[in-house]
């Protein structure tokens, strides 16, 4: 469904020649990024500080702790622009750490020292013959800040008049094939699926106009993540949107993510598609159990077709490694012990931009980049590319439409997608930093409002998004889809519906109105092949997640009563055009309280006619009675007065 269109001009064929040479001929060096080496000695007696370098960056460090190794809590990270120490709270011990970096400079470089308010903080620069040529220092609180990051601003000296090693860093990418792959959430259960996992999971407060747990509304409905009928529909739209594989949010052996995940790939090898896992380590599980899930998940679904492989080897994606204060000490030894359980010669991408990570990990990305200011976007992306390619890893760079949780944390955060232009401006940066991997966050995580799947609020809008960004970032193009045509009949009080078009359709929706609905029906005890809910006290909606070209469904109705009914049929195509249609039909069913009624009814009505014609021949007999007695009396009176006389 996503081949390249055909017939392209003659003119556009040479470009693509031309484009082609330069990309294999032109030698790599022309991606080359000049590089000094320095000594960063940093000294803090606050309980946390930071160091913030601007129009420098930090393209690898290793460090030593001169003081305070056993300071409490004590944590430090190094990223592409900053140094960052945390200690216990209040603890004022001396640490001192001694950073060998290397760097790039984009101009005149400054530097911004923030800490707590305890304590003092001081950096010292000193060049290769171990000659200071710098030194700063913040203490105490800073005049009229109530921020409570004290912050001091200054400038580094230029680095001309010192004697610095120099040397030519590559910036060639790891990959050859450029990848998009998405975030995807495997955890919702819905138990009216006959295909499904059986129980109601993640959706709460479920209306038809409104989810309790969802930020927008899916236009699947409420489904549920194990039926694979949502599966092939999901994998469908991700690939008419150039998506290559699904990275599945994964909580543990046997759990319903685990299950759902059994599922995915099966559905994923038959459409071609790649899968992995996400391994969500925010939780308190020791060493022994990560080494133990992740060596299950390399030896259970690694040499499956579909699971997601990077020059040939496994690749697994690790959420916050650095949660849990585990260290990249913690992760190699993780890390050796799977693949010396596994004999698996895996690729593991941490969440970080930590540098201390660096010779653990194969590749690094941020979940989400929310934490990016608009302003920081393109230098952030920019400068974390630098970083992670000189150290020869994998860059993936992370695209977000929004973000809103509102319903889920209180008070919860909100970025607005602002009609798709935050979604563009991700798209925009992390193109021009030129990554290996596209991480889309995320297909479906409905809960914080991130998802690109069609929703109610925004129809296909960011699949169409996706679509162009991927066609430019790949520089190709996708063709488009086939239409579908459903046809509805009506039998035996089932609706069946029948694809005869020439594309599957997808998230179809009936919306079914009678004035006499069943009252007495309950939509969670519904078993079939569609997902019920209530609109109000005449109509119930049912969606069906996909209907595959020259594929029928049969759905029962059991909440109808007698009598004509409506149905108004809504559907889409891969691409997202939209299909409606009304239809009437007549109920076939026959109502036992009506008939009921209709016997009581003649039943009393014959009562009524034999009560009236009793009563009718009661006063008839009094009446001919009292005729009868008068005569006689009126007789006899008569000749009684004729005998007086």
């Amino acid at each position: 469904m996503t081949q390249l269109k055909k017939k392209l001009p003659n003119y556009v064929i040479l470009v693509l020649t031309l484009v082609l040479f330069r990309t294999v001929f032109i030698p790599v060096s022309s991606q080359q990024l000049t590089t000094y080496k320095m000594t960063f000695v940093v000294s803090t007696t606050s309980d946390w500080t930071s160091l913030s370098f601007f129009n420098l960056t930090l393209l690898s460090s290793n460090y030593s702790i001169v003081l305070g190794e056993n300071a409490p809590q004590l944590s430090y990270s190094v990223s592409s622009n900053q140094i960052t120490i945390h200690k216990k709270q209040f603890d004022e011990t001396n640490v001192t750490i001694k950073f060998y970096v290397t760097f790039s400079i984009e101009g005149k470089p400054s530097l911004l020292i923030e800490k707590g308010d305890i304590g003092s903080t001081a950096l010292k620069i000193y060049d290769k013959s171990g000659k200071e040529i710098f030194s700063a220092v913040s203490v105490s609180h800073v005049s009229n800040d109530t921020s409570g990051l004290n912050p001091r601003s200054f400038y580094l000296p230029s680095l001309e008049n010192f004697e610095l090693s120099k040397e030519e860093a590559n910036l060639s990418k790891v990959l050859s094939r450029q990848l998009v792959l998405a975030f995807y959430y495997p955890w919702y259960g819905n138990p009216q699926s006959n295909e499904g996992s059986g129980i109601l999971t993640h959706w709460e407060k479920i209306e038809y106009n409104s989810i309790g747990s969802s930020t927008y509304y899916p236009l699947l409905g409420p489904y549920d993540s194990q039926d694979e009928r949502v599966i092939e529909a999901h994998i469908e739209m991700a690939k008419v949107s150039g998506i290559d594989g699904f990275i599945c949010s994964w909580w543990g052996i046997g759990t319903f993510e685990d299950d759902a995940f059994k599922k995915i790939l099966k559905v994923a090898s038959k459409e071609n598609f790649s899968v992995t896992i996400y391994y969500e380590s925010v939780r308190d599980i020791t060493q022994d159990q990560i080494v133990d899930e992740l060596s299950y998940i390399l030896s259970s679904y690694s040499s499956e077709p579909s699971f997601l492989k990077i020059n040939g080897k496994p690749t697994v994606f690790v959420y916050a490694v650095s949660a849990y204060n585990r260290n990249s000490k913690f992760w190699n030894e993780v890390i050796s012990k799977v693949k010396e359980k596994t004999k698996v010669d895996a690729i593991f991408i941490a969440d970080s931009f930590d540098m201390s990570y660096f010779d653990v990990f194969d590749g690094f990305h941020t979940y989400n980049p929310i934490w990016i200011s608009r302003k920081n976007f393109y230098n952030v992306y920019s400068s974390e590319a630098k970083v992670i390619r000189v150290n020869g890893k994998i860059w993936a760079a992370t695209v977000c439409p929004g973000y809103d949780d509102r319903k889920i944390r209180k008070p919860g955060n909100y970025v607005n997608r602002e009609d798709g232009a935050y979604y563009n401006l991700t798209w925009n940066a992390s193109v021009e930093s030129n990554p290996d991997i596209v991480l889309i966050c995320t297909f479906n995580e409905w809960h914080e409002g991130t998802n690109i799947e069609p929703s109610r609020e925004f129809g296909f809008k960011y699949l169409q998004l996706t679509k162009y960004w991927v066609e430019k970032y790949k520089n190709t193009s996708f063709i488009q889809q086939e239409t579908p045509a459903i046809k509805l009949s009506f039998q035996n009080n089932e609706l069946t519906l029948s694809n005869n078009g020439k594309g599957d359709a997808i998230a179809v929706n009936l919306l079914v109105t009678q004035r006499d609905l069943n009252k007495n029906f309950n939509v969670w005890s519904y078993k079939g092949n569609a997902y019920v809910l209530p609109v109000n006290s005449t109509t119930i909606s049912l969606w069906i997640p996909l209907i595959k070209e020259n594929d029928n469904v049969k759905v029962s109705l059991p909440f109808l009563g007698p009598g004509d009914f409506s149905v108004r049929l809504c559907y889409y195509s891969l691409s997202g055009e939209a299909f409606t249609e009304n239809i009437t039909y007549s109920s076939s069913i026959k109502s036992t309280t009506g008939l009921n009624f209709s016997i009581l009814a003649l039943a009393s009505f014959v009562i009524l006619i034999i009560m009236v014609l009793l009563i009718y021949k009661v006063l008839v007999y009094r009446w001919r009675t009292l005729s009868q007695h008068s005569f006689t009396k009126l007789v006899f009176l008569t000749f009684s007065k004729i005998g007086e006389s």
